[in-house]
């Protein structure tokens, strides 16, 4: 019998790019949509995950989701997890893991079915960079030693898009469960936090073998141009200028000020989110 998860009705030189290390900014980079105050999925017996898709490669910082319930039975903590997708509508194998830092849980002000209340959650998670593509996003109340069934239920939202939800019961080692039935609302509230890397637009070279590279930015973020003459050696090497650029949302165009770059039989760059 299949165990039904609980629903809350309610040239000679080269290019590298790569991405670096921060804390979460609050910056969507995916929004699923708003709570609807009509529903919501049990995510402490349960695990819950609902797909996103990406349309560039893109690192994840950080979660924000909506959840209704009774005071008491938050856990204080929120287990993430980060799925590829089956190709078939479904998790498949996890990429990522890890438990919540950073988290800030608050209270909407609004009451739903009178006992739950509504809150909004964000946190931090550790930076996950992905290529463009569908994925997967499986959240759990507290540790997933805490399996117990709890009134925290994570909230529904009314924008339909890409899949139905997902579920796996406790002790989580089963087949994932669909949460699209017949008078179900199976997509989940949640936005992901991060940023696009950046994007190499052009590499141009002058008559004295001075080389440029520009690249695509994001407002609010810097960047760090680095080469290497050999990809054997380490470690990478900040351009003179280029340690810390500040992001405008326009592209920007970094010159490599070494006189010598002309003589150099080879020479790698990389463009570096910090």
């Amino acid at each position: 019998m299949q165990v039904m998860n609980q629903l809350f009705l309610f040239g000679t030189l080269s290019l590298l790019i790569s991405t670096g290390v921060v804390s979460l900014r609050a910056q969507a980079i995916y929004d699923n949509g708003p709570p609807d105050q009509q529903g919501g999925w049990e995510m402490t017996h349960w695990l819950e995950a609902d797909d996103f898709t990406l349309g560039e490669t893109t690192r994840l910082e950080g979660i924000k989701f909506w959840d209704a319930e009774i005071n008491g039975f938050f856990e204080g903590t929120i287990v993430w997890q980060i799925y590829s997708d089956t190709g078939d509508n479904g998790p498949g194998t996890m990429l990522a893991s890890g438990t919540s830092t950073n988290l800030n849980h608050a209270a909407t002000g609004l009451s739903i079915f009178g006992a739950f209340k509504e809150f909004v959650t964000t946190f931090d998670i550790a930076p996950v960079s992905l290529p463009a593509g569908t994925y997967w996003l499986a959240l759990h109340n507290g540790p997933l030693s805490n399996t117990e069934t709890q009134n925290m239920f994570w909230g529904t939202t009314a924008n339909l898009g890409g899949s139905p939800s997902y579920a796996k019961i406790a002790p989580f080692q089963g087949p994932w469960t669909s949460n699209a039935f017949a008078g179900s609302r199976p997509d989940l509230a949640f936005q992901i936090n991060g940023a696009v890397a950046p994007r190499v637009t052009a590499f141009t070279t002058s008559n004295g073998g001075a080389s440029r590279l520009r690249f695509t930015t994001t407002a609010g973020r810097n960047y760090c141009v680095e080469y290497k003459n050999d990809l054997l050696d380490s470690p990478w090497t900040p351009i003179e200028g280029a340690e810390s650029i500040p992001g405008t949302g326009s592209e920007i165009e970094v010159p490599d000020p070494d006189p010598n770059v002309a003589t150099r039989p080879s020479r790698f760059y990389r463009v570096k989110l910090l």
